[in-house]
């Protein structure tokens, strides 16, 4: 026999459902680095002073892509064309925005591998 279930017209179906839960949980720590990340923008590193900021301009200088034929790097050739990528995509921004831009970004893709593993391991939270 098959049974029924009836709801009274006030009740409301609330997103409690752990996928809610996760995305606010996902979004507010995404902000959250980000919002830190902003905070350290200014700050100058040792490696920025001393080397990427001039391989920036020497790549600005030398023509972007064009500038990759010369040795001028002791970086891996990804992170250097990445850095020309975004030399040449937005002119006008800063160097050191520029450079961790590059790096907020894969923060993010980072960040969403981890959360897929997670979730592979640990389906039903």
């Amino acid at each position: 026999m098959p049974t029924y279930s009836f709801r009274l017209p006030c009740q409301h179906d609330r997103p409690t459902s752990s996928g809610h839960r996760r995305a606010l949980i996902v979004v507010v720590g995404v902000l959250a680095a980000f919002a830190l990340r902003y905070f350290f923008i200014p700050i100058e590193t040792y490696d920025y002073r001393h080397s990427i900021s001039r391989w920036y301009a020497f790549i600005v200088e030398n023509g972007y892509f064009a500038a990759l034929q010369y040795d001028f790097s002791n970086y891996n050739v990804p992170y250097l064309y990445f850095l020309t990528a975004v030399a040449a995509l937005l002119p006008g921004l800063n160097s050191l925005v520029a450079v961790k831009a590059i790096s907020m970004l894969f923060d993010l893709v980072l960040a969403y591998f981890v959360y897929k593993c997670v979730e592979h391991k640990h389906p039903d939270s």
